[in-house]
């Protein structure tokens, strides 16, 4: 049943900080790191070099503007009662995969 939660609210997944549009066209960086935000399904809400949703914060450039200890910060945090954020809490993921994910965000071109 809490898997069932889980893959519910990932879906729900919203951005927190929005962050300026860029026009410069680039690949995803080839990277395994990848399959664990697919499979957490961060592109269900957010874009990643064009590709994902749209009703989240595009992700692309998120490390011009936090660090990667602020990104997984964010990912272990409940929004505050009466926010508009439906961004899951993902401190069940391990330290090690949080912080893969926040590097990798960080870390985008």
């Amino acid at each position: 049943m809490r898997v069932v939660a889980a893959i519910f609210l990932i879906l729900l997944l919203c951005g927190v900080f929005p962050l300026t549009a860029s026009s410069a066209k680039k690949s995803p960086p080839a990277d395994p790191v990848m399959d664990l935000i697919q499979v957490f399904g961060c592109k269900g809400c957010h874009k990643i070099y064009k590709q994902g949703g749209s009703i989240a914060t595009d992700l692309t450039k998120v490390g011009n503007r936090l660090t990667a200890v602020q990104i997984e910060a964010i990912l272990t945090v409940d929004p505050p009662p009466g926010a508009k954020n439906f961004m899951p809490n993902y401190s069940s993921l391990t330290k090690e995969d949080r912080q893969l994910i926040s590097e990798y965000l960080y870390n985008l071109p």
